[in-house]
């Protein structure tokens, strides 16, 4: 009686092993070379503009008073 389970113990490590082999030898669809991909290029309105080398005006405004509001509270806080 002990022997048909043991039987089927042998064989579940037999059929795993014969389907990850099948699983990997047949040939798979995604390893087939692929075309290379040509990406229209955007049109100009959709193009970001270029980014300036130097900060505005009122970027460098709002910066300054920034740092002396930092500044005031260091003060305060001593």
């Amino acid at each position: 009686m002990m022997r048909k389970p043991r039987l089927s113990m042998c064989r579940l490590p037999l059929l795993l092993l014969i389907t990850g082999l099948a699983a990997c030898s047949s040939k798979s669809l995604t390893s087939s070379p692929s075309e290379s991909l040509v990406l229209p290029r955007l049109p100009a309105e959709a193009r970001q503009e270029p980014t300036l080398p130097f900060c505005s005006p009122t970027c460098v405004v709002a910066l300054t008073k920034k740092r002396e509001d930092w500044q005031k509270r260091l003060i305060e806080a001593e």
